[in-house]
């Protein structure tokens, strides 16, 4: 599973017997030279691998688009995949459980040099959540579905959970455009959020 503490090292030698090349690690207590493979000493395992992940789209100009709201995220990115795959090749990443290692990881095994389009699903059961995800692929489009109360157990008004989920708007690459509802719209503008 993704999420809470986890020592990847620890499964170094499984990776290895499922046919890995190469091993990034960032503890030096688990090098062993009788493997013949590469390894890549780091200072952060997880700081490498999320800029990998942001490289390997940005290489590969692979458009990304991001899906947030309290409810309808699922449904939007399947439609949004069904009425795209139709014009060009689009991957989604579903339901990242809350979990940036788990995102990377994802984009690392599923995206191909061939996709035009990423839709992620982007989740939030907490602060700062959606800015992490943003911190690895910049949102060229932004869709929020809606916002409302079931995020209420983590935060304290609609306004905090509304603020969080624009995340995804100020995280945008600069040509990029957010796609919201009215009622969003004027939440924004009555509250005067970014």
């Amino acid at each position: 599973g993704f999420g809470g503490i986890q020592n990847g090292h620890t499964d170094i030698n499984i990776a290895i017997k499922n046919g890995a090349s190469v091993i990034i690690f960032d503890d030096l207590n688990y090098y062993d030279s009788n493997f013949n493979i590469g390894w890549i000493f780091v200072n952060d395992s997880l700081q490498a691998l999320k800029q990998l992940a942001t490289y390997y789209v940005k290489k590969n100009k692979i458009k990304v688009i991001a899906v947030t709201g309290s409810t309808g995220k699922t449904t939007t990115c399947q439609a949004l995949v069904e009425s795209l795959s139709v014009f060009m090749k689009v991957q989604k990443i579903h339901r990242i459980r809350n979990s940036v290692l788990a995102m990377c990881i994802e984009i690392l095994q599923n995206i191909t040099a061939d996709h035009e389009y990423l839709i992620i699903e982007m989740q939030m059961d907490g602060y700062g959540q959606i800015e992490q995800f943003c911190d690895v692929v910049k949102p060229d489009i932004a869709i929020i579905t809606n916002i409302n109360f079931a995020h209420f157990a983590r935060f304290n008004s609609i306004e905090e959970i509304l603020f969080e989920k624009l995340a995804v708007y100020r995280n945008l690459n600069p040509d990029g455009f957010l796609l919201i509802n009215d009622d969003i719209r004027n939440a924004i503008n009555d509250k005067n959020l970014p």
